[in-house]
């Protein structure tokens, strides 16, 4: 079965990032969650973390992924290798550190969920960072993934972002301004571009390993995840006992806070991480990362659910809209020209006939 992540497959990526992206989703309602038992982000990220870390280490160990050799090899002196083998190496070293440090996206997206009162806008705002892993790869992964129709891709492209930026129009028209939700959206804002990095490394990561040792991409992303959340976990519980009283460790003794960080490590921290490495390290373009849009289409969905935000029409629509770029960039259903001029015509009569019913969320204001 894990040989489908062998060989270069955009469909199969587009299917691992989906199911990613889709477990990326309910790291708002997580985070709301976690607030009900008013714990501190950087706290109950810590805990996540560490719960990803156990949880990257089991199935390092049922796969026999090799984590710890891979981090002595990394982490210590090699005397005896070539100097191929030594430059892979401290690539990877690289790219490890650039990833541990953009793995703080978790604290500040989940800082300015806390500040802000409506948290739908908090998750809508942090979801927007597609659009940047999008840019970002075009330099970082230029060798690797090869470019389409740039004039066609962009715009699918703003078609997809127009869909997310209707998921929040509408409450950043009326919100009020005071500086906690200044703060809110700019932690979340902060989030979202150390996330859209944090994206791109995960397979850069994967790849660089691929060259230290002949394992699977599986295998790769299972070990280069473990190195992350490591060296991540030992920066953050350092901040943690600098900042926090062991009262407050002691509050995260509760079962609601551990089930929620279970979730938080288990789910998001470790499966939607190391899902994204291997979809990214099989991609052929570059439009795979356009796929987290449905990141907050997801998280929208779930606050709704369960009481924590509410869903209409504008909702449904921006559905459409992030769905069907996401098919036609990384399925190539067809090659067809008019095929693609028909989908985008389809799309762009939705939303005039949206607004037009009187429907849309501008009327609604």
């Amino acid at each position: 079965m894990l040989k489908i992540f062998e060989q270069k497959n955009n469909t199969v990526a587009f299917v691992a990032v989906s199911i990613a992206a889709i477990l990326y989703g309910s790291f708002g309602l997580i985070s709301a969650q976690a607030q009900i038992t008013k714990t501190p982000p950087l706290l109950f990220i810590t805990l996540g973390i560490f719960f990803g870390l156990i949880t990257s280490t089991v199935v390092g160990l049922l796969f026999n992924s090799n984590n710890f050799s891979v981090l002595k090899l990394v982490f210590s002196k090699n005397k005896n290798l070539s100097v191929l083998e030594k430059s892979n190496i401290s690539s990877f070293r690289k790219m490890t550190l650039l990833r541990s440090f953009a793995g703080l996206y978790f604290v500040f997206t989940m800082a300015g969920f806390y500040l802000l009162d409506n948290k739908i806008i908090g998750v809508l705002i942090a979801e927007t960072y597609p659009i940047f892993s999008i840019l970002i790869s075009y330099y970082l992964l230029k060798k690797v993934l090869k470019r389409g129709n740039l004039l066609y891709d962009w715009l699918l492209i703003i078609i997809s972002l127009l869909g997310v930026f209707l998921l929040f129009w509408k409450e950043i028209y009326i919100l009020e301004n005071n500086t906690a939700q200044l703060w809110g959206i700019a932690l979340s804002l902060i989030g979202a571009l150390l996330v859209a990095y944090a994206t791109v490394l995960s397979p850069i990561m994967t790849i660089q390993l691929s060259k230290i040792r002949k394992k699977s991409n599986f295998n790769n992303s299972i070990t280069s995840q473990f190195i992350t959340d490591l060296l991540l976990f030992c920066v953050m519980f350092v901040v943690s006992v600098a900042f926090y009283t062991l009262d407050d460790f002691k509050n995260l003794l509760n079962q609601s806070v551990l089930l929620n960080a279970l979730l938080l490590g288990a789910s998001i921290v470790f499966l939607s991480n190391v899902l994204s490495r291997t979809g990214g390290a099989i991609a052929t373009s570059h439009n795979i990362f356009l796929v987290w849009f449905l990141t907050p289409v997801v998280g929208v969905i779930l606050l709704w659910y369960f009481g924590f935000g509410e869903i209409d029409s504008t909702i449904v629509l921006a559905f459409i809209l992030i769905l069907v770029p996401n098919i036609l960039l990384n399925l190539d259903i067809k090659e067809s020209f008019s095929f693609k001029a028909t989908f985008i015509w389809i799309l762009l009569s939705t939303i005039i006939l949206f607004y037009y019913e009187g429907g849309g969320v501008f009327v609604v204001i």
